[in-house]
């Protein structure tokens, strides 16, 4: 019985997240805080959980070289799901916005820590554990809840979408680089786009009125439909390795 349910175990750990982060917000209740909780968080149950089960670092550090190809495609992902996000703008969601010296550690941990941190946890632990023991479908599903609900409920469709993508990346590429520079761009794409063309930050601050709703549309279908063209195409590319 403890065999059929040890894929339980990752689950259990996302619990500990969650608790952790609403004890660490309580206590620092500000922007800076917020985007430090939820890495902080997956940093200790992760460990715990690695340790605890002594889960296979070749895993989860699956850091296997990428072709050129494979790394276009991580990055026309990323500039597919920064189009898609313009939906989160249409329904009231603002972007990350420009840098500049008073949100430098909001910056850093949006560019390195919480990208890495979360393809570590979510698709080094939980959906390769996961895998064990479902379909690769069914184990991309269920870990793009998990990533989703860490994101709110006001952004779950998004990051389900681009947890689907994430876990197509680093299940056919057999490489954890490749889920990660997508996850990079699609965090950062719409930051360092403000902070070199100033102009554009009004693309991802939500409308006052309709004036930009027709191109936001256009721009969110355009990037859906790249994601699912993309994947269709990774999986005729790719060949998974049986034992991921």
């Amino acid at each position: 019985m403890n065999k059929q349910l040890s894929w339980l175990g990752p689950y259990a750990s996302f619990i500990v997240i969650y608790i952790l982060s609403i004890f660490l917000l309580r206590l620092f209740p500000s922007q800076a805080a917020i985007l430090f909780c939820a890495p902080l968080s997956m940093s200790i149950a992760g460990a715990l959980f690695v340790r605890k089960t002594r889960f296979p670092y070749s895993k989860l550090f699956s850091f296997q070289r990428i072709s050129f190809q494979i790394l276009l495609y991580s990055i026309v992902f990323g500039i597919g799901l920064i189009l898609v996000g313009q939906f989160n703008v249409i329904f009231g969601q603002t972007a990350v916005i420009g840098f500049d010296s008073s949100n430098m550690i909001a910056f850093l941990l949006i560019l390195i820590a919480t990208p890495i941190i979360e393809e570590f946890f979510f698709r080094g632990i939980i959906f390769h554990r996961t895998l064990g023991y479902f379909t690769p479908l069914v184990a991309m599903i269920l870990t793009s809840v998990l990533f989703a609900l860490l994101h709110g409920m006001q952004k779950f469709l998004y990051a389900f979408l681009a947890g689907i993508v994430f876990s197509c990346l680093a299940y056919y590429t057999q490489s954890m680089l490749s889920a990660i520079i997508a996850h990079l761009l699609a965090n950062v794409g719409p930051l360092l786009l403000c902070t070199l063309f100033p102009s554009l930050t009004v693309v991802f601050l939500p409308d006052t009125g309709s004036t930009y709703i027709g191109m936001r549309i256009v721009a969110a279908l355009t990037g859906l439909l790249i994601c699912v063209v993309g994947i269709q195409r990774l999986r005729k590319l790719m060949r998974p390795q049986p034992d991921l």
